[in-house]
């Protein structure tokens, strides 16, 4: 009896995680939120600083570290915002915008020197860690014996930012995506695009997302 019990609370919890569609917009926020770790962070970040922005690898190596420094300060910093203004949704809201604003100064040329490049990664990193309220709006989003099950459907989708991403940029970065002939770094303008298009998308997944 105890084992058929917990077959059928299983059946259930993944039934009910399944069919509750605030798990897939909470998973694919977080999953867009990702792409700026899983492309500067962990693989191209550091090519594109040298090539486009002229600087050296010390510097952007510095950067990409910094981009987690900012996540390690960041997500403290919204999780307690989060709890003092009683919302989920508006620390995002901030967190999104600020984000959007960063990676435009970052792709812009005329911010590509050492001192500002630096202070611009952290920032990313720090407006981007607001992603972590989304773990938090997953459990108030289910029962909490459900809590588990939607949690791996999220993840799921969170950890396919890596298998999506970084394949993506690199194939704009080789071939490109319409015709620039004022960009002699290979495609990298064209590749970084990703941030803002990403980025305006977690902007209009937000205001699908319930209060709690």
């Amino acid at each position: 009896n105890n084992i058929n019990d917990n077959l059928n609370n299983n059946k259930y919890g993944w039934i009910f995680a399944v069919k509750n569609p605030q798990n897939y917009l909470l998973g694919f926020l977080t999953n867009f939120l990702s792409a700026p770790i899983m492309i500067l962070g962990s693989l191209w970040g550091g090519s594109y600083l040298t090539e486009t922005k002229l600087l050296t690898t010390h510097e952007a190596q510095l950067c990409c570290s910094l981009l987690f420094f900012g996540m390690i300060i960041g997500s403290p910093f919204f999780g307690w915002i989060s709890d003092k203004l009683k919302s989920r949704k508006t620390p995002i809201y901030y967190g999104i915008i600020g984000a959007i604003c960063t990676s435009v100064f970052i792709i812009n040329d005329s911010y590509n020197t050492p001192v500002l490049m630096p202070i611009l990664f952290f920032l990313l990193g720090f407006f981007i860690a607001c992603q972590v309220i989304t773990y938090a709006i997953i459990i108030e989003a289910n029962p909490p014996e459900y809590c588990a099950f939607s949690e791996s459907i999220a993840s799921t989708i969170i950890m396919s930012s890596g298998a999506i991403f970084q394949p993506l940029f690199g194939y704009i970065l080789t071939h490109g995506l319409f015709i620039d002939n004022i960009n002699q770094h290979h495609y990298y303008g064209q590749a970084m695009l990703i941030f803002p298009v990403t980025l305006t998308l977690c902007f209009l997944i937000t205001l699908y997302i319930k209060k709690y």
